[in-house]
């Protein structure tokens, strides 16, 4: 597969402060933004820019009326793959823009403005096994798992998926699949459809519905993930 990875996405929020805060609680890392002076719209507005553990930039925030995924950014190896997706795309008659570097085009159905770019691969080391007690083999005797003992926060490795909402679920997934060249892993029929541009099960998701978006990251395994939400659950009523 030419495509390899998301490699970042842009979220407009109503209170870009606010939400930065937050993202810097959830154990990503604040990062310089440099804005060309054309986006700024109008006084006031902000960028704010983060980063994974392996990934690198992957979130950016930036002023918006609601909170909506703006743009969606996925990794390809070389120029030819831009030139096979300008190919499909323009077979299906979706209108793009392609320079040297990405091709960017726009989903309707989900408001989104979906740019292929070329971009390294992850490279990521390798994660020791972490110590699981099984059947006949104790491995970690009396003690609770690491990720359960850890004090220190879990800062997320790359950005995983992003699930959107669509008002039109078979339009999104053709441009994905068609268009863009994603793989279906698995289909809910009429609703939606998990695809993948890496070796992850699913790194898209559209939905037949108006609203709704999430974001999911990878951590580490063994406890992380329940000591990850940890403090997003110390005040639930602004979660």
């Amino acid at each position: 597969m030419s495509l390899h990875r998301l490699t970042t996405i842009t979220i407009g929020v109503p209170n870009v402060a606010d939400t930065a805060q937050y993202y810097a609680e959830f154990g990503l890392a604040p990062e310089p933004t440099h804005v060309p002076a054309a986006e700024a719209a109008h006084d006031g507005d902000q960028a704010v820019s983060f980063s994974t553990g392996d990934g690198g930039v992957q979130l950016r925030l930036q002023s918006a009326a609601r909170r909506r995924l703006v743009e969606l950014r996925v990794g390809a190896d070389e120029p030819d793959d831009l030139a096979r997706v300008a190919a499909s795309l323009a077979r299906l008659g979706i209108a793009a823009e392609q320079t040297g570097t990405e091709i960017r085009t726009y989903d309707p159905g989900t408001e989104v403005c979906v740019v292929v770019e070329i971009a390294g691969r992850i490279v990521q080391a390798d994660t020791p096994a972490p110590p699981y007690n099984t059947p006949g083999h104790i491995s970690r005797p009396d003690t609770r798992a690491p990720g359960v003992l850890r004090e220190t926060p879990v800062r997320p490795r790359k950005l995983g998926h992003v699930v959107l909402g669509s008002t039109d679920q078979a339009g999104s997934q053709r441009l994905f699949t068609e268009g863009l060249g994603f793989k279906i892993s698995d289909t809910v029929p009429g609703l939606a459809a998990f695809m993948r541009c890496s070796t992850d099960h699913h790194n898209v998701l559209p939905q037949d519905t108006e609203w709704g978006q999430h974001e999911g990251v990878l951590v580490d395994p063994d406890g992380n993930v329940i000591r990850f939400g940890s403090p997003m659950n110390a005040d639930p009523g602004q979660r």
